[in-house]
């Protein structure tokens, strides 16, 4: 098959359909889900992957997504047949490979430009700014990576760590306000404490809703939100030559 003009080819991008009619479970909810995500925010990631689908294609250079738009390429690398038969032979006409880091100064280097390269080429491509909440600045991108990790959800309580640290000092002011109302720590205390603790419990888990089997940027599956680092530097990235890019990885199932 010929490959599709770059007019026609943001068009087919765009109109490409991840979600299947009728399934209960379909693409975009099943990113938001893995994520943590609203579905409306998952939409906006899944327009900005078609777009970076385009950028792989036409920019000319390897490209880099953000970590937002990886978890969705991860995803719809699971779904083998409409990634490699639909959009790879009938819209892309070429292979499109995931290649993720192999760790290292060196790789880091490497996909701070690629990162920083693709963000230039989206502004020229697409006659804006990308949007930072979605891609942000290469700083934040890769500073981020360092704290993912895979969680499961069910087994283990997640606090944002402000919310924590909030709650936290809370309870030690309060503690100290009534050991100095009487200059001990008595029953009444103690049970401050623990229905703080209680209080603190309930908000962990209602913030950790919502979860379920996603992908990590370094192609690995688990259940609950949170997602494992793409190696040492957060990297994965790919170019539009005639065989793709690197030795690509999949995606994860579930």
């Amino acid at each position: 098959m010929s490959e599709p003009d770059t007019h026609d080819l943001r068009h087919l991008l765009e109109a490409m359909n991840l979600d299947v009619d009728g399934a209960s479970l379909p693409f975009s909810r099943r990113l938001a889900r893995d994520n943590g995500w609203s579905e409306a925010y998952s939409e906006r990631v899944i327009a900005e992957y078609k777009r970076f689908v385009y950028l792989a294609m036409t920019a000319g250079h390897p490209v880099t997504p953000s970590d937002e738009v990886d978890q969705a390429w991860h995803l719809h690398l699971a779904y083998t047949h409409h990634y490699w038969d639909e959009m790879c032979g009938e819209i892309l006409g070429k292979p499109l490979h995931h290649g993720p880091t192999r760790g290292g100064h060196s790789e880091s280097a490497k996909y701070h430009d690629w990162y920083s390269r693709t963000l230039d080429s989206y502004e020229r491509s697409f006659g804006e700014a990308p949007p930072p909440d979605v891609w942000p600045a290469p700083e934040q991108r890769f500073r981020d990576a360092d704290g993912f990790r895979r969680i499961n959800a069910n087994r283990m309580l997640l606090v944002p760590l402000r919310r924590a640290q909030v709650f936290t000092l809370g309870a030690l002011a309060l503690v100290l306000a009534g050991c100095s109302l009487d200059g001990k720590f008595g029953w009444s205390e103690g049970l401050l404490v623990f229905a703080l603790i209680g209080v603190i419990i309930w908000i962990a888990k209602r913030s950790s809703r919502g979860g379920g089997s996603g992908c990590s940027a370094g192609g690995g599956c688990g259940t609950g939100g949170a997602r494992t680092p793409p190696g040492d530097d957060g990297g994965s990235g790919c170019s539009g030559g005639d065989s793709g890019c690197g030795g690509g990885c999949g995606g994860c199932g579930g």
